[in-house]
């Protein structure tokens, strides 16, 4: 991973947290916020994971084919004319 140098201007109060944030994770400050962030992306691919389940549940299908006969069906159907 290439790291890129960059300033992030945090108050005092959010200072102290992140520092004993770090001596409790026994880490570096910067190594407890690239976790932080890390931590909180995978989060937020849940969430977006588990609406778009909820939002296909929510559809109402009758007969949903097996994957692979919907996996060849949609080939089929998007499959670019240029290829060939």
């Amino acid at each position: 991973m290439v790291a890129e140098r960059g300033a992030l201007r945090i108050g005092a109060s959010h200072r102290r947290k992140l520092a004993e944030l770090a001596r409790q994770r026994q880490s570096s400050e910067i190594a407890t916020v690239e976790q932080l962030i890390d931590e909180a992306y995978e989060v937020t691919l849940h969430t977006a994971r588990v609406q778009a389940a909820e939002a296909l549940s929510q559809l109402q299908v009758e007969d949903v084919p097996e994957p692979d006969t919907l996996s060849q069906q949609l080939a089929t159907t998007y499959e670019s004319p240029a290829v060939h």
